[in-house]
């Protein structure tokens, strides 16, 4: 049996090789350590958004139920008229404010 001197290099070349592909896609292929934290990282956002919007229909269903009851809760009717219906009261003061407007040289809307 004849040993084939450049035979181990190229065993251990192409080993290193493979070693270095697979611990690249697995720190940074589609399903890799830094994918798994993207997704723990979207995953928190996700829940906070949730609970804010379980606070919102809970907020909701609260107005719905008042104003479901016969006669409606007046105060739920009347926040509803000043926030969704812009109405006031006579005699509430009103507070008007204007918009800054661009200047004359600025097209692109932002006021500085």
């Amino acid at each position: 049996m004849t040993k084939m001197p450049g035979r181990l290099p190229l065993v251990l070349l192409g080993s290193l090789l493979a070693t270095t592909y697979f611990v690249h896609h697995g720190v940074s292929g589609t399903h890799g350590l830094i994918a798994k934290d993207r997704l723990i990282s979207r995953s928190s956002d996700l829940e906070r958004e949730m609970a804010v919007l379980e606070a919102v229909r809970s907020r909701l269903r609260q107005d719905v139920a008042a104003l479901r009851s016969n006669p409606p809760a007046p105060d739920v009717v009347e926040e509803i008229a000043r926030s969704a219906l812009g109405m006031v009261r006579p005699g509430d003061r009103l507070v008007l404010r204007q918009l800054p407007t661009a200047p004359a040289g600025n097209m692109s809307g932002v006021v500085p």
